[in-house]
């Protein structure tokens, strides 16, 4: 769910930068262990239960792993197709060469 919740929200964020977009998709869910655990253990030090406690977080870093080795092909393939998807989209934008050496003439004929 959190890597669900972060790719949407990095979806609206970062909607024109697809390897920030796959970047942050695993680098969001990789800091609940590294702060959750010494959370955990900080607020149930005493307690005999600190391993079940903890034990979520301690499945979801490997689990992760598993899950990013399987998506990385397809998210790779994502980012060539977004790059490609926008490079063909701000060609069509610009103008072509006749145009812009037309303007830059009409311009230059305003100056002086």
């Amino acid at each position: 769910a959190t890597m669900v919740i972060s790719w949407i929200l990095l979806f609206t964020f970062f909607n024109k930068n697809p390897k920030l977009r796959v970047v942050g998709l695993f680098g969001c869910s990789t800091k609940t262990a590294a702060l959750g655990i010494p959370l955990i253990s900080a607020l149930y030090e005493d307690s005999p239960r600190l391993g079940i406690y903890t034990l979520p977080l301690l499945i979801w870093y490997p689990a992760q792993l598993i899950i990013g080795t399987m998506l990385s092909s397809r998210l790779s393939q994502f980012v060539e197709y977004k790059l490609n998807k926008f490079e063909k989209e701000s060609r069509s934008i610009q103008p072509d060469a006749s145009t812009s050496q037309i303007s830059s003439r009409v311009e230059k004929r305003d100056v002086f």
